[in-house]
């Protein structure tokens, strides 16, 4: 999702977590991170990524970043090994626009169709809401 959607915020709360996510001083993930979690007798990977912004050159090396964190951690070039995908979203932008529109995009053909099944879109900041 775009930059400053919660990503890491995320990860850093996940259960069995066995690293300590790591952030940056100016608050943004620059490089994707691989952590590993352990809950219910599963061990599982999860990639904290960068951020994408509403300018798409902006985006390019953030791609390949993720292109390549991808390769680097497939044990099996055959046989990928993403079993799903979570996509980050403000719950107070009230419409996907901009850099949110185009990572759905890019998202989208780089998964491909078959993988759209996988992929949930999470909402944050639901904590800035306020109660009516």
């Amino acid at each position: 999702g775009p930059t400053g959607t919660g990503k890491t915020r995320f990860v850093r709360r996940l259960p069995g977590l066995k690293e300590q996510v790591t952030e940056p001083d100016n608050g943004g993930t620059l490089k994707c991170q691989v952590y590993t979690c352990e809950t219910g007798g599963t061990t599982f990977k999860v990639i904290d990524t960068p951020g994408l912004r509403d300018d798409a050159s902006a985006n390019l090396p953030v791609l390949r970043e993720i292109a390549a964190t991808l390769e680097r951690n497939s044990p099996n070039k055959s046989d990928p090994w993403v079993t799903a995908a979570l996509y980050f979203h403000r719950i107070t932008d009230r419409r996907i626009t901009g850099a949110g529109k185009l990572g759905l995009d890019i998202f989208k053909a780089m998964a491909g169709e078959w993988f759209y099944s996988r992929i949930a879109c999470v909402t944050t900041m639901w904590d800035i809401i306020r109660s009516e």
